[in-house]
């Protein structure tokens, strides 16, 4: 049987922050809608938030649609670095793709 996750604690969710800011290069992420949003231009932003379970939820986003998600365990950076630069790559081929 599995034991139930306790939510993150602010001080993992602000290094798994830290580590995709430091990750896309940018210093600077807005907050909306429950989630932490990091710009990489031309509408297009990959946003963070942490759920119960101790994971957090990764999302593509471009203008107001997501399109994509991917989770992870809080204390996984290694597959936090690997589905935000898998998502950064999704944002970029959706954009080649429309062109």
């Amino acid at each position: 049987m599995r034991e139930n996750a306790s939510p993150p604690t602010s001080n993992a969710v602000d290094d798994a922050l830290t580590c995709v800011g430091d990750l896309l290069g940018i210093r600077v992420a807005f907050a909306h809608a429950g989630r932490y949003h990091f710009p990489l231009g031309d509408g297009k932003r990959i946003a963070v938030s942490s759920e119960s379970a101790g994971r957090l939820r990764v999302d593509a986003w471009h203008g107001e649609r997501c399109t994509a998600t991917l989770w992870t365990r809080i204390e996984d950076t290694e597959r936090l670095a690997g589905l935000v630069l898998e998502l950064a790559g999704h944002l970029e081929a959706d954009a080649g793709a429309r062109a």
